[in-house]
């Protein structure tokens, strides 16, 4: 994420991150076994996140993300690709959005930058227990979209 275009003062990113305190799951390999990790978002943008999860994920590594968007309710699975990874904090670049995923994301965004006014950093949290458990917790290949709802 860095030919960019909101300065954010040590580089130019293509769009706004806002500070987000919500639970998600992570679906990856790790050390050739597929794991599901329970962890929280940090900050969000339109294009990624940056997570907490209990596990060392590699640079260039695709993994699945299960979150619900606060502000719509809806539910997300979407896969990314890590980016920078530092013990258990490692942010990721959304990869091969849907409309639909798209038009959540802009609309929690939007709604973070309006209660934060002036771009300030808004936080949205919500509880672990908050998050569902869904069905399927199996790794999808990157490029085969989600089919969960």
């Amino acid at each position: 994420m860095s030919t960019c275009a909101i300065n954010t003062g040590l580089c130019l990113r293509r769009s706004a991150r806002f500070k987000v305190n919500f639970a998600i799951k992570l679906f990856a390999c790790v050390q050739q076994r597929r794991c599901v990790f329970r962890g929280r978002s940090h900050d969000l943008s339109e294009q990624g996140m940056a997570i907490y999860i209990p596990a060392e994920l590699e640079p260039g590594q695709i993994v699945q993300i299960e979150f619900i968007v606060p502000e719509t309710n809806q539910h997300l699975g979407v896969h990314a690709i890590v980016r920078d990874s530092a013990g258990f904090r490692c942010g990721v670049e959304f990869q091969n959005l849907t409309p639909l995923d798209q038009e959540a994301l802009r609309r929690q965004c939007e709604a973070l930058a309006n209660a934060a006014g002036d771009n300030k950093l808004a936080q949205v949290t919500l509880r672990l227990a908050e998050l569902p458990v869904f069905g399927n917790d199996t790794l999808e290949a990157a490029s085969e979209p989600s089919t969960q709802t």
